[in-house]
């Protein structure tokens, strides 16, 4: 080998490690900003999970973090609301004709098909109302409507519902608005 391969040889690896470290780091820095990006979406799906759940297992403890009303409404106590919001009686024969049609041992989940970012007059109504009714100054930044297929399952058939949940973004939080 003579002198002068020798030398561009001697550059020539660091400059590929300098250059394969480089991309190693875009690809780390791409995957944690996707990532990132990911858990900050599921946010807003938050309440919608509480809600399904709640149906399912008869709970609606969880759920009250997620109500609006029951939140900024200080004329309730959040399981006054819970209580008064979720008709037990009307839950119960809805769980019973659900049982009759598709069987024990029931399910529910969701598929999400449609989600509409709120423009900015909308949520500003959603501000103006909430004000008004809880004679509290709040900030509404965000909020979706989604409409998600619920999907009921029992042991001898299954059940798709179409249904719409309004999620609204206020201090970092997200909630359901009816």
């Amino acid at each position: 080998m003579n002198n002068s391969e020798n030398k561009s040889h001697k550059w020539f690896t660091p400059f590929v490690v300098v250059i394969a470290i480089i991309l190693l780091a875009g690809i780390v820095f791409l995957n944690l900003t996707v990532l990132k990006s990911e858990k900050k979406t599921e946010d807003y799906m938050k309440p919608i999970e509480a809600s399904v759940k709640a149906m399912e297992t008869n709970d609606f403890e969880n759920l009250e973090k997620y109500l609006l009303e029951a939140e900024f409404n200080s004329g309730y106590s959040k399981s006054q609301y819970v209580k008064t919001y979720f008709d037990e009686e009307v839950y119960k024969s809805q769980m019973e004709e659900y049982k009759q049609q598709l069987g024990d041992n029931l399910k529910f989940s969701y598929d999400v098909k449609e989600k509409k970012r709120l423009e900015k007059d909308e949520l500003e109504d959603v501000q103006q109302a909430l004000e008004k009714k809880t004679d509290k100054k709040v900030s509404v930044t965000d909020g979706y409507i989604i409409t998600v297929d619920l999907v009921i399952s029992g042991d001898k058939d299954e059940l798709v519902q179409t249904g719409s949940y309004a999620v609204v973004k206020i201090n970092d939080k997200w909630y359901l608005n009816n």
